[in-house]
């Protein structure tokens, strides 16, 4: 090889690494806390608004808040009597709700841990919950494989239902509400992505898909639509027209759970299969694979300024890792 060839070998080679170098700061991660305390599955979890406090929901019955910054446990909440399937921070961060097997949701004050009120109707266990954006209405989902369930819609500050619908709905594992509280969105076992009003009267527009609807969540402008799927796959959504923009493929397992970023720039999640991935929201491509601990990825979340992810476990456990996504 000549010296002209050499230099620029040396060259291409200095070039590679600087690029490796620069995509791994620009993609990577790191634990910086394990959350122990639950001794059942940990089944659902969430930042709170301003980042501070994380609360978790779990196979032993209970919820646990938790110090953000030090892991250490502030409030442990005890009135389900079965498994916690669901949780989230009101809008304001004072009120804490979640849903269980019991078929009831509680109300809980977020400073006290005490019970606000008691949510009951669901013939059915309650898979999922959602708070709207003004935390004046509170949207939940029930059922069991084989059986019809049911979507209904709270009065968040009274504790009474508004209204359900039942009549043609299978098993509901996930919903939520649009950003901007006038469209609801829910998916399950019949296999469909269902956008409706906020009455719960009008369906807007029904996606088929080929497996069930396990996980579902709302771009924080409201565009789209994300969802996990039985068959291993994400698929991202028009939230106007129902048309499938992209699916997300990678996870070799069911996909349990995932969110959107803040900025609405990613999307996080989380598999039986072990892991999570991170992909771009806007490319669809997948930017980083993180595996944990050998255990089924139950839930997952992402802290208000992108910078932290959590997710928790079939050991009983909560992570919380540093994340940095450019």
């Amino acid at each position: 090889m000549g010296r002209k060839q050499g230099k620029t070998a040396i060259l291409l080679a200095l070039v590679a690494l600087v690029t490796l170098f620069f995509w791994h700061r620009m993609h990577t991660s790191h634990e910086l806390l394990s959350l122990e305390g639950h001794t059942g599955d940990v089944c659902c979890c969430a930042f709170s608004p301003d980042g501070r406090k994380i609360l978790s929901g779990s196979g032993d019955n209970t919820l646990k808040v938790w110090d953000g910054a030090t892991g250490q446990e502030l409030l442990s909440l005890h009135g389900h009597a079965s498994l916690v399937s669901c949780c989230a921070w009101s809008p304001d961060g004072k009120r804490i709700l979640s849903g269980s097997w019991d078929r009831t949701l509680k109300v809980w004050d977020a400073d006290t841990g005490l019970v606000v009120f008691t949510l009951q109707g669901h013939t059915s266990i309650v898979n999922c919950c959602s708070w709207s954006p003004n935390g004046k209405r509170i949207l939940s989902g029930s059922g069991v494989f084989g059986e019809v369930g049911d979507v209904r819609m709270w009065d968040a500050v009274k504790g009474e239902q508004l209204w359900s619908r039942t009549d043609d709905v299978d098993t509901v594992k996930c919903c939520a509400v649009s950003p901007d509280g006038k469209h609801l969105v829910f998916g399950g076992d019949g296999q469909t992505v269902t956008k409706c009003d906020a009455t719960g009267r009008k369906d807007l527009f029904v996606s088929k898909q080929e497996s069930s609807v396990e996980a579902c969540a709302w771009s924080p402008d409201g565009k789209r639509i994300l969802a996990g799927l039985f068959n291993r796959e994400l698929v991202v959504l028009d939230a106007v027209t129902g048309q499938e923009l992209y699916f997300l493929r990678g996870h070799s397992d069911v996909v349990r759970c995932c969110v959107w970023s803040w900025d609405g720039r990613w999307i996080l999640s989380g598999s039986a299969d072990e892991t999570l991935k991170v992909w771009d929201a806007e490319k669809g491509e997948e930017l980083l694979s993180l595996t944990g601990p050998s255990h089924t990825i139950q839930c997952c979340a992402i802290s208000p300024d992108g910078k932290r992810i959590l997710f928790g476990t079939h050991d009983h456990t909560l992570r919380v890792w540093r994340v940095n996504v450019k």
